[in-house]
């Protein structure tokens, strides 16, 4: 398998894993759909024989000693917890997945041509992208129609958020958020600043808050062709700035997050501080993959939201909702299932993955080298808050995709030219 088909499956795995909600609703039969569902998991089992068989995992031995280090973290919580073994594997497996496919990346040796094939696969759905999105603001049914759910009006504004084709809105800033970084990085042509705009608009038309504020925080850098420690105090402000803005607009939203008399309702929140009481309880191992606030626990019927007495909350009861909210964040659910000492040992795995694109990133923020995996994990980094992005697909697939892309790519010279893409050694 060369490294073209390499890149190809990869763009083939996010853009199923983006829209399962859609092949759900028009899947003829049940199974196919299920089949779709676990792509990712059977994706990344396969690509981790493959590599392991073809390069023999020469590269990055580093992290795989600290994932290993978690999962017997984890596995020691699991063991305390008196949970299964298929328990304890599934939701390992669910934690670390997308790791594994960084670290399968990280073997193989890729050019910027591989890169420029990724490129043009994800930019050949943008006027697509943009199409759905003057649907969804001609037609207010738009995504209604096409079997998506949209979001309450009340609480932003009174204005719908928008997100064309896209199933979820995360999913929207997720595919906006290639494009913009495409257009402004790493394209030559017409009307790039054009696109870059556009692809803005149509991510803060998604009204999804974490994701904005991580946008923000993460183009605030980029503006200054070295980020020096100064500058901290202007990108503080552009976050307060931008916090503030957010609770002036949209008072209804902030207080049923951040102000609410009964905070004991939004599944989130339980989840947050919940998951501290479990991290003091379990000191310091946690309760165990698959145990807390993540896809295993919802499948299995976890005992402890009703140990701690929470699965009276919309989205964390199994009978009333199916617990459609237990695995809407991810900090709770590494502070939950593996504790102070995995949540130390996750910071480091972080550390070793992106530390130096970040570090490139911020020597020289034009570096098309670093701009990209650093701009992503920035970005996610606050998008973490609320949601799954460093473990539930799409969003892990790419960022840590993306990250294991550029380890090879990081060591090359980038030299973009009228006949396209070259390399300097």
């Amino acid at each position: 398998m060369t490294n073209k088909h390499i890149i190809n499956s990869f763009f083939i795995l996010i853009f199923i894993t983006s829209f399962d909600i859609i092949f759900q609703e028009n899947m003829p039969t049940p199974w196919l759909y299920s089949t779709l569902k676990i792509f990712d998991e059977v994706y990344i089992i396969l690509f981790l024989f493959y590599t392991i068989a073809t390069t023999r995992g020469r590269n990055n031995k580093g992290i795989l000693k600290w994932v290993f280090v978690f999962f017997i973290v984890g596995v020691v919580g699991n063991y305390m917890s008196h949970s299964s073994v298929k328990v304890t594997f599934l939701g390992a497996y669910s934690t670390i997945k997308s790791i594994l496919l960084f670290w399968c990346l990280t073997q193989y040796d890729f050019s910027w041509d591989d890169f420029s094939q990724l490129k043009k696969m994800f930019m050949a759905l943008f006027p697509i992208v943009v199409l759905s999105y003057l649907f969804d603001i001609l037609i207010p049914t738009f995504r209604s129609d096409i079997g998506i759910v949209a979001q309450a009006e009340d609480i932003r504004m009174g204005l719908r958020s928008l997100g064309g084709l896209f199933n979820r809105f995360t999913c929207a800033t997720l595919y906006t958020l290639f494009f913009f970084l495409v257009t402004r990085y790493y394209s030559d042509g017409k009307m790039l600043k054009c696109k870059s705009l556009l692809s803005v608009f149509m991510y803060v038309s998604t009204f999804k808050i974490k994701d904005i504020i991580g946008f923000l925080i993460a183009f605030s850098i980029s503006i200054f062709k070295k980020f020096k420690s100064k500058y901290i105090v202007l990108v503080g402000t552009v976050l307060y700035g931008s916090f503030f803005m957010y609770q002036s607009f949209m008072p209804e939203h902030y207080d049923q997050y951040f102000n609410s008399d009964d905070d004991g309702n939004v599944a989130r929140v339980v989840l947050v501080y919940t998951s501290f009481r479990i991290l003091i309880d379990n000191m310091p191992f946690g309760v165990g993959f698959g145990m807390f606030a993540s896809p295993t626990s919802q499948q299995i019927e976890s005992p402890i939201y009703q140990k701690y007495y929470i699965n009276h909350v919309y989205g964390l009861n199994y009978e009333s909702d199916g617990g459609c909210f237990m695995s809407d964040t991810f900090w709770p659910m590494i502070f939950g299932e593996t504790g102070l000492l995995g949540t130390l040992v996750y910071l480091i795995i972080l550390y070793k993955a992106f530390g130096s694109y970040v570090k490139g990133f911020l020597k020289d923020t034009s570096d098309k080298r670093y701009v990209m995996p650093a701009f992503f994990f920035i970005v996610f980094l606050g998008s973490s808050l609320g949601k799954p992005v460093f473990s539930g697909p799409p969003h892990s697939l790419v960022v840590w995709g993306i990250a294991g892309i550029f380890y090879s790519l990081c060591k090359k010279h980038y030299v973009n030219t009228y006949k396209g893409y070259e390399i300097s050694e």
